[in-house]
């Protein structure tokens, strides 16, 4: 991936975006179904950035197959670079609602507010303010 961004003089601009989806129990029973289905979440980026998907199985109570999607900040066809707006990750969650026809509950981790920078960064992190949207199949 960084020998792509450095090609299209990407060098020391954010790389990658590593995403996580969480798959309900009552609707992913098995790896290959969660595969499938972040294939079909994430096809839009897909068609045109490098990524890694990786599936694994660990219970969280009501999810118990994830899927790790790590994908390219660089196109491999245009060398433009995709951001992650707040659009770009709002329908790569309407997209996670639409494919396993259940709400999906999107976190996003707010900007930091590092008034301090002398504070430790484990309590930093602690404070964390995370957005919440549900978003509901079409």
């Amino acid at each position: 991936m960084t020998v792509v961004s450095d090609f299209f003089g990407n060098h020391g601009k954010n790389a990658i975006f590593h995403f996580v989806v969480s798959f309900e129990k009552k609707t992913v029973l098995d790896p290959m179904t969660a595969l499938i289905y972040a294939k079909m979440i994430f096809e839009d980026l897909l068609a045109d950035h490098q990524a890694v998907i990786s599936i694994h199985k660990e219970d969280h109570g009501t999810a118990l197959f994830h899927a790790h999607v790590v994908v390219s900040t660089t196109n491999y066809i245009t060398g433009e670079l995709y951001y992650g707006r707040y659009e770009d990750l709002f329908k790569i969650a309407q997209n996670v609602a639409n494919v396993t026809h259940n709400l999906c509950e999107f976190e996003l981790p707010r900007p930091k507010e590092n008034k301090d920078a002398n504070k430790d960064t484990d309590q930093t992190n602690k404070k964390k303010k995370i957005f919440k949207r549900i978003f509901v199949p079409k």
